[in-house]
């Protein structure tokens, strides 16, 4: 059995560490006024679990109804428990959940990484993720934020799998979790798009002459595509079963964005800057200063030697973290 990484095991105990502060901090609307996991979703008078509104999926709603709504409101009737209290309860456990998904995040991270481009980078990119500044902030918020990225980083890996010599249980695992990933946020959806890159990439170069008939003919790409309908009708029963107004709000949706009033800009440099909100400022030099580094070293690369490579660097730097 592989022994876990102490690197690995810091970044998960400091990472849920930061998180911790402040969780029970006021109540969710106090945070942010997108509280999509307390969504209503009983209502007698309907089919149950509808939640009649579609502008954002529902299926961090689902997730959080039945692993904290639902059992902390039995608790609540079984014992002569505060209301106020059961509230309370109910809102810091669902921000646990978050928190639980931030940590999954920084797992799938690192075994990414890992497999890519090995131990150390794996253990700088969990060390850097787990203490995000715009990642920690949003884990205390009971929004698709933090549930969409891990949801999207599972269907990763299984990508991942597949450009390795995966087998048809990876194309169908990724397409799976594809559709969850977009049955929790509908810009989920992207990460489906590295099910067909990672079919392509697997392929051997000399048989590239033929990938046209390899993508046409293969069942296991075309049982990982047709996963991800399955995977979101799953996470969103409702845009079944309430067809008319699940299109409507999402074309609503589509049509009116969030952005539609031109906050974000019209320049990459506005993106550009949201790396900063988002990892923080001593990330984001460590990062500056590593692609300085690398360009550096790529626009110098003809004047030195192997023994002079860019590896030298890594071999200096890495017992740090080894």
């Amino acid at each position: 059995m592989r022994r876990l990484d102490q690197v690995l095991i810091f970044s998960l105990v400091f990472g849920f560490l930061l998180c911790l502060y402040g969780l029970n901090w006021g109540g969710s609307h106090s945070w942010h006024p997108d509280e999509m996991a307390f969504q209503r979703l009983f209502r007698p008078s309907e089919l149950p679990f509808n939640p009649k509104w579609f502008h954002k999926p529902p299926f961090h709603t689902y997730f959080n109804f039945f692993l904290s709504s639902l059992p902390f409101s039995i608790i609540g009737k079984i014992l002569p428990i505060d209301p106020a209290i059961v509230t309370y309860l109910k809102v810091f456990w669902s921000r646990l959940l978050t928190v639980f998904l931030f940590l999954g995040s920084i797992i799938l991270v690192y075994n990414i990484t890992e497999r890519f481009f090995g131990l150390f980078a794996a253990r700088v990119v969990a060390l850097v993720f787990a203490t995000s500044a715009g990642l920690i902030a949003f884990s205390h918020f009971l929004t698709t934020d933090i549930p969409v990225t891990f949801w999207m980083l599972l269907a990763f890996y299984f990508a991942q799998n597949i450009l390795l010599g995966g087998s048809q249980r990876d194309y169908i695992l990724a397409g799976w979790l594809t559709g969850i990933a977009t049955a929790t946020k509908y810009n989920g959806l992207a990460i489906g798009i590295t099910i067909v890159v990672a079919h392509i990439l697997s392929q051997p170069y000399f048989y590239w002459s033929t990938l046209p008939k390899k993508i046409i003919f293969s069942p296991p790409l075309y049982l990982g595509l047709a996963a991800v309908p399955l995977g979101f009708i799953a996470g969103n029963p409702f845009a079944i079963l309430d067809y008319p107004t699940f299109i409507s709000h999402f074309m609503y949706n589509y049509i009116v964005t969030p952005v539609y009033d031109g906050s974000t800009g019209n320049s990459y440099s506005e993106f550009w800057l949201c790396f900063v909100e988002l990892i923080g400022w001593p990330s984001f030099l460590l990062f500056g200063c590593g692609f300085c580094f690398c360009l550096y070293f790529i626009l110098s690369s003809g004047k030195y030697t192997q023994e002079k490579s860019p590896h030298i660097v890594v071999e200096r730097i890495s017992p740090l973290l080894l």
